[in-house]
């Protein structure tokens, strides 16, 4: 299917709190001192964004959001080699123009 992303779980934790909510792995979430720390974590794939990054990128732009203990937020990415190379087109390699009928195959 096109678009479908590995939905891992890891934890999030608030440490101010202690509370636990489950969230994909490729981001990571730190509430410390009033500042939430969101952290793209697929350094192999220089944090390339995939479903699954994305919807934990907005849980986590959510929680944030909802937090009242938060008063800042960071957002920051695993890795040396890049920050964000963007949409991570090795998910939708089998929804490009050259699988849809000839008749609709034109660019």
């Amino acid at each position: 299917m096109c678009g479908g992303g590995d939905l891992r779980h890891a934890v999030l934790v608030n440490h101010a709190t202690r509370r636990r909510k489950p969230m994909a792995d490729t981001v990571l979430y730190e509430v410390s001192d009033g500042l939430a720390t969101i952290t793209l974590n697929r350094p192999e794939a220089m944090n390339a964004l995939n479903v699954a990054t994305k919807v934990a990128l907005r849980d986590a732009a959510e929680t944030a959001a909802s937090d009242p203990a938060v008063r800042a937020v960071l957002l920051t990415a695993a890795g040396d080699r890049a920050f964000c190379v963007g949409q991570d087109l090795k998910e939708h390699v089998g929804c490009s123009w050259r699988t849809r009928s000839p008749a609709r195959a034109t660019p």
